[in-house]
């Protein structure tokens, strides 16, 4: 059977990222909380993926392509 394992390191503080319905000329509303990683492991079948984690800009503390997502949850404009 194969097997996957991910680790992520670097662990930051988490955040609650909102946006209200219609803002950025988009129709719905989004709630999220994240925790960043600047980095990850990825391995399957003992073999180590070659993708990494990428720094992105944005307001507040370092933060990566790469976050445990605990909720996300969306709001219509109606």
């Amino acid at each position: 059977m194969p097997r996957s394992d991910l680790t992520w390191y670097e662990i930051g503080e988490p955040l609650l990222i909102q946006t209200r319905p219609n803002a950025r000329r988009q129709r719905y509303g989004v709630c999220t909380l994240l925790i960043p990683a600047l980095g990850t492991h990825l391995f399957r079948n003992r073999v180590e993926a070659k993708g990494k984690s990428r720094p992105t800009e944005r307001a507040g503390p370092p933060v990566s392509t790469s976050a445990l997502v605990f909720s996300q949850s969306q709001t219509d404009a109606r």
